[in-house]
């Protein structure tokens, strides 16, 4: 419970009693969370070490003598994350955090959990109102996990473990021992996500492994890895609801490090970076979570290459990474966006990303007019909403128009192999051409993935010979050719060699069949 005062003149000069100081027994070192979503304007500093979050609308919040921010300028919170401890900053031997509602500027009466506190100039910080905070939660180490059961009116038992909800199936709750469940009613469970938070270890009772979450991944630990981070307690879980987390590189943000190494890692977007003693310094020291160093070296990638947007934390600048390449955003663009949030990191990791067209197979969606587009290998196709359902409605990046332009309109140029997502015919796309697949070429190709595409993007490419210069393969007989504008030439493995060796692309052997010889 907390006490809330205020006075007249609170703030001083103000002339207004709106302002709110709240203060309990041993709050010294407590948690200060965001009372609503928005962007950090001011991170610390000055008399007050204050800071401000706007919420958009003219909404603003401030917090002001807290011992420690949590937050930097120009990221983004949501609604109860983590941004300070109560101190004494500015008002020493008498810790307390003064808090403010600001609409446009101007102080408003302020609310606790959504209901208007009623404050009034007799309620002094001796006569104070008392209110029961619902974000004051016991601290636990995110490292020790313990299962927790719950069942709704429906008769549906759910497991919860590090932050994240999972219904059981019932061969599911009868493998894990059918554990004791507490009966909670029906919207018990919102908020809670979908994979658990870093620092969860889950435990597979089918097979006793026991598996780290990382960063929205799941890492495979061996009995050494275990060992070597302490053996801490692993909840025993659903293996489909381990599963929820895929087996790749760290995809959202992560600060990490071995047991036997101070090298600190900042993984985002599948990428890593080796941070420097000053780079970790100027992040603000942000806590580390050890790891085994099968699970750094699984990040191979240098630059970031899913969907994030990251600060420059030498510049201020905002970048979005999609398609493994950055786009710098105006302030415009990013509230276009939608303020997402923003992972701030050293300059020398963002340039990793190259400042060239998008690549990969990707769905975007314009921040002007909400047009969906299939992009593959650098051109875009527009989607109808018919064909957006057809490719299962797949997630969409929201991107400026002007990251938008740095993709090709017309037909996919390939390499690449397309499927129609209306007839299921296989297409193989070379050199801004198309070629219908037989049963035998797709077996000569090794059965490969193909990328579902709407028919009518696939026509934009003509069936013909491919354009352009490519070193080609039969994957069939293994003779290599050197492809111009559909001509073939034979290579020997000498000539390949001299020509250093380039990547070959392999292609049906009965499109090559086609292709005149020189």
């Amino acid at each position: 419970m907390w006490g809330g005062g205020t006075r007249v003149d609170h703030p001083s000069g103000s002339g207004s009693y709106f302002a709110i100081d709240f203060n309990r027994s041993g709050d010294e070192g407590d948690i200060v969370v965001a009372s609503a979503a928005g962007r950090v304007t001011v991170a610390g500093g000055g008399t007050y070490n204050t800071v401000i979050i706007d919420h958009g609308d003219g909404w603003t919040s401030r917090y002001l003598h807290m011992s420690v921010v949590l937050v930097t300028a120009g990221s983004y919170v949501e609604k109860g994350d983590d941004i300070g401890r109560v101190g004494d900053v500015g008002s020493v031997g008498a810790r307390h955090l003064h808090y403010e509602q600001r609409l446009n500027g101007v102080l408003q009466p302020t609310s606790f959990h959504g209901v208007a506190t009623g404050l009034t100039p007799v309620n002094t910080v001796k006569n104070p109102l008392i209110f029961t905070s619902q974000n004051c939660q016991p601290v636990v180490n995110p490292v020790v996990v313990t299962a927790g059961f719950y069942r709704v009116p429906d008769g549906t038992v759910y497991q919860v473990t590090g932050g994240a909800a999972y219904a059981l199936s019932a061969a599911e709750y009868a493998t894990l021992g059918s554990p004791v469940f507490t009966d909670v009613a029906a919207d018990a469970l919102e908020g809670f996500g979908t994979i658990p938070e870093s620092g969860t270890f889950m435990r597979d009772p089918s097979t006793q492994t026991i598996y780290l979450i990382v960063g929205k991944t799941r890492y495979a630990l061996n009995s050494e890895e275990y060992a070597s981070l302490g053996r801490p307690p692993a909840a025993d879980s659903a293996y489909r609801f381990i599963r929820k987390a895929p087996e790749a590189p760290v995809q959202g943000r992560a600060y990490v490090k071995t047991p036997t190494s101070d090298q600190v890692f900042q993984m985002i977007g599948g990428a890593r970076y080796a941070l420097s003693a000053d780079e970790y310094a100027t992040l603000g020291r942000p806590e580390v979570q050890v790891v085994p160093s099968g699970l750094i070296k699984r990040t191979t990638l240098e630059a970031p290459t899913t969907a994030v947007v990251m600060k420059s934390m030498s510049s201020g600048a905002i970048y979005q990474i999609v398609g493994g390449t950055r786009y710098e955003l105006s302030n415009a663009e990013y509230v276009d966006l939608g303020n997402p949030p923003v992972y701030l990191a050293p300059s020398a990791f963002i340039s990793r990303a190259p400042n060239t067209k998008v690549g990969g197979v990707l769905f975007l969606r314009s921040s002007a007019n909400g047009q969906r587009y299939q992009v593959v290998d650098g051109v875009r196709y527009p989607l109808t909403d018919e064909e957006w359902a057809a490719l299962g409605s797949p997630t969409t990046t929201k991107v400026p128009s002007g990251l938008l332009q740095r993709t090709a309109s017309g037909a996919p140029n390939g390499p690449g192999l397309l499927r129609s997502v209306t007839t299921g015919a296989l297409y193989q796309v070379l050199g801004g051409a198309r070629f219908p697949l037989s049963d035998s070429d797709v077996a000569a190709l090794d059965d490969p993935s193909f990328t579902d595409v709407p028919s009518l993007f696939l026509q934009k490419a003509p069936t013909g010979l491919p354009a352009g210069s490519w070193y080609v393969v039969n994957p069939a007989t293994g003779d290599m050719y050197a492809l111009v504008d559909g001509v073939k030439t034979a290579l020997t493995p000498s000539e390949y060699e001299a020509l250093g060796s380039p990547a070959l692309v392999p292609v049906a052997p009965g499109w090559l069949a086609k292709i005149a010889d020189a």
